[in-house]
């Protein structure tokens, strides 16, 4: 269970969710850098992301749950940095056991950050999400942005942030980076994420369809961009990065759903663009990213038509199979899970289906300490 300490310092990297649908693009980057990589991931979708270098002799794979806090010490030993990108993904999936997000995207969170430290991890790269803005009022959010969190999803990741923020220091740098809608071709494929959602539409012949009237902004980002922004923190001055929260994305790629779906389009001229009016979503928020811009020389390098062209190649060579299997989609794999399948104690929060919910938590129930992160919100 212990990795084997790398022959350089400062060489040694933990990645959590190795094997997920970002993690597996960033691994075979990270050995391609020189890095000696441990992946952990329960590869519940399936094992097969990182065949392609399964043999590689820098290469450790753990099948284990982040939730399982006495390995953490073994694990952590030898390790130089943590990737941390495990988490229950995306709001659907989120809100389909409360107990299991908040233990998996709060509590592992936290304790795995606090392992680290104690077994001398120099470095912790946190992987948050855009999301935690909620819904703002129409302006670009910078870093320093109120921050509103409207899902439990969102709600984890502001709340692990803060916690995480606290624990850096000179020997611990943290460093929170606030991800933009992923898109693009990954060798763990999802068709739950927006732009890849649209893409699959317009393959299978079938219209684009808009959630309510799509002037709801979302900023977006290329899973690989995403790699790369993570490949920048770790070649960054340690000053730069230490204790920064940066948002990852570009400006250019701010889109309302509307304006995303026209752009998707173009790779399907034929295809026509459907109205879900009764679908309402009450998420919007515009990002501003020049500060990993001035601090990292950070720029997205892919567009939206980069990711639905690469996604159109794949489908036609036959690589992606029925691009309906249920491994593409978070929920419907988490459904069939153990952990999903048993019956929820108690809902912490649940996603707003409209502009009269809240992400406020219920008072806490005896014996239940994981309600603390109720209120994470700014106000």
């Amino acid at each position: 269970m212990t990795p084997p300490p790398s022959t350089i310092r400062g060489r040694h990297i933990l990645v959590t969710g190795g094997a997920g649908y970002l993690g597996s693009m960033l691994v075979p980057a990270l050995l391609g850098q020189g890095y000696e990589v441990s992946v952990v991931d329960l590869c519940i979708f399936g094992d097969d992301a990182l065949q392609p270098v399964a043999d590689h002799p820098h290469l450790h794979i753990y099948k284990e749950d982040i939730r399982e806090l006495d390995r953490f010490s073994s694990l952590l030993r030898n390790i130089d940095v943590v990737i941390h990108l495990a988490s229950i993904s995306n709001d659907p999936t989120s809100d389909l056991d409360p107990d299991l997000t908040i233990s998996t995207n709060y509590l592992a969170t936290t304790a795995l950050a606090r392992w680290a430290r104690a077994q001398e991890v120099q470095q912790f790269i946190f992987s948050s999400s855009c999301s935690v803005y909620g819904a703002s009022t129409g302006r670009l959010l910078d870093e320093l942005s109120h921050t509103g969190p409207i899902t439990l999803y969102a709600l984890t990741k502001l709340a692990s942030e803060r916690e995480l923020l606290e624990l850096s220091s000179n020997d611990f740098r943290v460093t929170v980076l606030r991800f933009s809608t992923l898109f693009g071709l990954s060798r763990r494929m999802r068709f739950d994420l927006a732009i890849n959602a649209m893409a699959k539409s317009g393959i299978d012949g079938k219209n684009l369809v808009v959630n309510g009237a799509g002037t709801q902004y979302r900023p977006f980002v290329h899973l690989l961009d995403a790699a790369d922004a993570i490949l920048d923190v770790l070649r960054a001055e340690p000053s730069v990065v230490r204790g920064q929260t940066f948002n990852v994305g570009g400006d250019h790629l701010n889109f309302t759903i509307q304006g995303l779906a026209e752009e998707v389009q173009k790779a399907f001229p034929d295809i026509a663009i459907d109205h879900a009016t009764a679908n309402v979503d009450v998420r919007s928020y515009q990002v501003r990213f020049q500060k990993i811009v001035d601090a990292l020389g950070f720029k997205p390098r892919r567009g939206v038509l980069d990711g639905v062209e690469e996604i159109k190649r794949a489908a036609e060579s036959g690589v992606l199979g029925s691009m309906d299997d249920k491994r593409y989609y978070n929920l419907a794999v988490m459904k069939e899970s153990s952990d999903t399948k048993k019956e929820s104690r108690w809902s912490v929060v649940s996603s707003p289906k409209d502009n009269t919910s809240t992400a406020k938590s219920p008072a806490p129930r005896r014996g239940k300490s994981l309600i603390t992160i109720g209120q994470t919100h700014d106000e």
